[in-house]
């Protein structure tokens, strides 16, 4: 149909239709049931967006986890179908203040009246859970070539999309060898970057020097080990692995854009430009 199709509601009717659909959908659901606040915190999907936004509450909260804009452009075009939804929510949560005035300004040649009801909080974190993971034991094959690395030791944990840019890590442990550093990386975590990523490691030479582990069961257990966490990040919302990392005490750099501007304020942490060099 068209709303998938374009991203967009055709007419007045078919917004109607849309909507009248939802109600039954979470009629069938719920039944007469009311509640007081229907949050929509995952703030993707249009489908899950369209039903949070017509269950029968007297307040609709939907988070924002990142630059909702930049997103629709880089990875996730069908965020602008659920840009059409915004106008059925009161309440829009914010992982940081800095990401809230990127979408502040982004959204305010769209829905200027929906700004006002922007809001921060910023995501929790179970720090205890996080050191208790770290400390358990260990049957993963990889930790022992990771503990036994007497190399200054790098991780970088995020998702291989392009908006991570672990390319940038890769070009930097170059820079450092070159510099006459002894370091290494580890990037745990897979995505569609992954060849890319096997190439430019080939492509500079680093295969004895940069590793890339995939998805880990419990990536705590490498990260307390690691000298430093690197996030290469173009944007972020929040940049909750810098929590984590802080919370066992690991230093962490970031590039300089917001959402870790606000983690690693106050000389939390080091904020780099958006370069290899940097």
């Amino acid at each position: 149909d068209k709303f998938n199709a374009e991203n967009s509601f055709y007419s007045p009717a078919m917004e109607q239709i849309f909507n009248t659909s939802a109600r039954q959908e979470c009629y069938r659901m719920l039944g007469t049931s009311e509640f007081d606040l229907s949050l929509e915190h995952q703030g993707y999907h249009p489908f899950w967006v369209g039903i949070m936004a017509n269950i029968n509450a007297t307040d609709h909260a939907i988070y924002l986890h990142n630059d909702m804009v930049e997103e629709s452009k880089q990875r996730l075009p069908n965020l602008k179908r659920t840009f059409q939804l915004y106008k059925n929510y009161e309440t829009f949560i914010n992982v940081s203040n800095s990401s809230m005035a990127i979408n502040k300004e982004n959204f305010k040649p769209i829905f200027p009246e929906l700004i006002e009801n922007f809001c921060q909080v910023r995501n929790g974190l179970d720090a205890e859970r996080i050191v208790e993971l770290a400390s358990a034991p260990s049957d993963d094959p990889d930790i022992e070539q990771f503990n036994n690395d007497v190399r200054f030791k790098l991780i970088n944990i995020a998702r291989m999309w392009p908006e991570k840019n672990q390319v940038r890590l890769i070009e930097m442990v170059r820079v450092l060898l070159d510099k006459g550093q002894h370091v290494s990386l580890y990037v745990l975590g897979t995505g569609p970057l992954l060849s890319v990523l096997e190439a430019k490691i080939a492509e500079l030479g680093l295969n004895d020097h940069v590793f890339l582990l995939g998805v880990k069961r419990n990536p705590f257990q490498f990260l307390k080990s690691a000298d430093c966490h690197v996030l290469s990040s173009d944007y972020e919302g929040q940049g909750i692995v810098l929590l984590e990392a802080m919370s066992l005490g690991v230093p962490c750099v970031s590039t300089n854009i917001p959402g870790p501007d606000n983690v690693l304020e106050n000389g939390l942490g080091l904020l780099t430009e958006l370069s290899p060099e940097a």
